[in-house]
């Protein structure tokens, strides 16, 4: 039977909804978007609708007790978020373009190519194992390769581009989906103006592309695991996706653990540890991250909605603390007046769906690598041209 709060809650949904459209940047949107996507899944939770995943196979037993406590808390928090970013409600985003030419991009594409099949040689020639055709992380190295190219656009015919986008096509046919979506996504929402890349308004083709590579991205995670895929299966996942089930479940699971365990300092310590790659203190694979305190009180697949740790860190108050973390962040970015907050706002909006869903943790290494890369870059062009100044005696 519906319930009044259930009521109450589905029209308070609805109008989060709506807050996206009232944006006029698609970056926002995107941005908002999957902060208000899982809120989809959770309020289905709350009204016993079968979701599938641990949601339902490990936690609903438990979850019944916090689920409408949890909803609240992440509505709140997105809120919050959409009051300190409203005044950007008819900005758009422009980021300083990268001083490369096109014989220098198409370099970089080769490069790419390589990188794409050293990090994930399943998706790009068919065989071997699914990720690191040799030890490294050449994930995080295809990643700042890719941001390289999206601040250095040209056009979206040139060379360069189009071996690109291929590249990214076929990374997503081959199941790894959350990173190369979106920058997809940033290549239909940006071109060139002078010295800078601005956001357009999406085109019709643009927007059925993204539509389409959504499907396949939702349809490639059933093929990965040997499942056929069906119109109702895509449906379903339209309206709640699996891998949102998995998170929702890791953020449901912090109420638990708030009220057998307390609190934690230990993401704090990720966090400080994460800013030295590779330490076994840092990254998403140590003990101390949000998601593995929390499989200590209950089974998880990994991942977590990113609020799920200002939960462990700081209780319930934490959950809007980092709805209000996001929106400085994005309002820092949104004044992307130098090199070094393009860097950052690209793979921000790339890396957007991986921070929201797994923990901000991911960001620490992608920035690392990229702002080196095009640290080395520009210190072979300063070399060369003080060469080329050189007046031979």
């Amino acid at each position: 039977m519906v319930e009044f709060l259930d009521v109450v809650l589905f029209f308070w949904l609805l109008i989060n909804i709506s807050l996206i459209f009232w944006f006029k940047s698609n970056i926002l949107k995107i941005i908002l978007f999957a902060f208000a996507y899982p809120f989809i899944t959770m309020f289905m939770f709350c009204l016993d609708i079968p979701i599938g995943g641990s949601l339902d196979v490990i936690g609903r037993p438990t979850h019944t007790d916090y689920c409408y406590e949890a909803l609240i808390y992440a509505m709140i928090s997105y809120n919050v978020l959409v009051f300190i970013v409203f005044r950007y409600r008819s900005k758009i985003v422009s980021l300083q373009r990268l001083k490369i030419n096109e014989k220098g991009r198409i370099w970089i594409v080769l490069l790419l190519l390589v990188c794409a099949i050293l990090a994930y040689p399943r998706a790009i020639i068919g065989t071997g194992p699914r990720w690191n055709l040799i030890p490294g992380q050449w994930s995080v190295v295809f990643l700042a390769i890719n941001t390289l190219l999206v601040l250095s656009f040209t056009k979206i015919k040139s060379p360069s581009t189009i071996v690109q986008l291929l590249i990214l096509l076929l990374v997503v046919k081959g199941g790894e989906r959350v990173d190369s979506v979106l920058y997809l996504f940033i290549f239909f929402s940006f071109r060139r103006s002078g010295n800078y890349i601005k956001e357009i308004r999406l085109s019709l083709v643009g927007k059925v592309g993204l539509i389409l590579a959504a499907l396949l991205a939702i349809s490639v995670g059933y093929t990965r695991i040997g499942s056929g895929v069906s119109l109702a299966i895509l449906i379903h996942n339209i309206v709640s996706l699996h891998t949102v089930a998995d998170v929702v479940h890791v953020y449901f699971s912090a109420f638990d653990n708030y009220v057998n365990n307390g609190v934690s300092i230990s993401p704090f310590i990720n966090h400080i540890f994460s800013l030295i790659p590779m330490h076994p203190y840092g990254g998403a694979g140590s003990n101390f991250c949000f998601t593995n305190v929390l499989i200590k009180n209950m089974p998880n697949l990994g991942g977590g909605l990113f609020y799920a740790e200002g939960m462990v860190l700081l209780g319930k108050s934490g959950i809007i603390v980092y709805g209000c973390l996001l929106g400085i962040i994005i309002k820092w970015l949104m004044k992307a007046d130098n090199q070094l907050r393009s860097v950052i706002f690209v793979l921000f909006i790339a890396l957007q769906l991986r921070l929201q869903w797994y923990g901000l943790i991911y960001i620490y290494t992608p920035i690392l690598f990229t702002v080196i890369t095009i640290g080395f870059l520009n210190l072979l062009k300063n070399n060369r041209n003080s060469s080329r100044s050189e007046v031979p005696i």
